[in-house]
């Protein structure tokens, strides 16, 4: 990330102290509330053609004619047309899961691997994935023998602070899965009048469901560089498994006004903020 071809660097300040007193999860449900309400048929273009120029979004990839968004946030998690993304179908080739700017990318080196939120302050990525890099690798007899009782297990284990969802695997130690190509890290934020969706980056097995509850701070540049831990700190979910490279992570983070994470599969929905 930089600014005016100088690197953004870690900078605290007054505003930063100011964010923390505010009650950022209810303004965020009360704007969730607003986006949730039916909007008349006539006024719908109009309202999204007005986000659109505000927030530079592309409507002519909106799947649906506008007029058939019934709520903003329909509108604001909205599909694309069919073949907007065209997608490489090489099973070996990585795909973005979402629209968005690369903030950072670089390989992840050691037990204690870090990710640099800015110059001048970095963070674990074993507290963002809330996993400890110390325990051994899954063995794969382990994710199908377990796959049935591990539902079951998320249903009564309800104030655990993580939960399993579509298999219960032992948690592996990361750097082992990927030993001969190391570990790789990708941070992109989604701007408001981006697409909102995110898709998997590849033919992979979810083993691991994580969701940390948070606050909801912004994600924006400024925000990057005067609040630490930004990312740690926020809600989120994280998404642990295997594809055929070895160890893959996803890890969605919300933010002030975009606090609801949904989780969709064949197995359950989970919605991190429910109205």
């Amino acid at each position: 990330m930089k600014e005016k071809g100088i690197e953004v660097e870690f900078q605290p300040d007054i505003k930063a102290t100011f964010l923390r007193l505010l009650p950022l999860r209810s303004i965020s449900r009360c704007w969730g509330y607003l986006t949730s309400m039916e909007i008349p048929v006539w006024l719908r273009p109009v309202i999204y053609k007005a986000w659109a120029r505000a927030f530079h979004s592309n409507l002519e990839e909106a799947g649906l004619p506008l007029d058939q968004y019934a709520t903003l946030r329909d509108f604001f998690v909205r599909t694309l047309k069919e073949g907007s993304r065209p997608i490489d179908v090489d099973p070996q080739c990585l795909v973005s899961p979402v629209d968005g700017t690369v903030l950072r990318f670089g390989e992840l080196k050691g037990a204690g691997a870090m990710i640099e939120q800015v110059k001048g302050f970095s963070y674990s990525v074993f507290s963002l994935l809330g996993a400890s890099p110390f325990l051994p690798t899954t063995a794969d007899g382990d994710v199908q023998k377990k796959h049935n009782e591990s539902i079951t297990t998320t249903e009564k284990s309800k104030k655990s602070w993580w939960r399993v969802s579509l298999a219960s695997p032992k948690v592996w130690d990361p750097k082992s899965s990927c030993p001969k190509r190391g570990l790789f890290y990708c941070v992109v934020y989604l701007k408001p009048g981006d697409y909102h969706r995110i898709h998997s980056p590849a033919d992979w097995n979810v083993l691991v469901r994580r969701h940390f509850y948070g606050r909801l701070y912004p994600l924006n540049e400024r925000a990057t560089r005067t609040i630490r831990n930004l990312y740690i700190e926020n809600e989120r979910v994280v998404l642990e498994g295997l594809w055929q490279e070895g160890f893959m992570a996803v890890a969605a983070i919300g933010a002030t006004n975009i606090g609801s994470i949904e989780v969709c599969s064949f197995f359950l929905k989970v919605v991190t903020i429910v109205l």
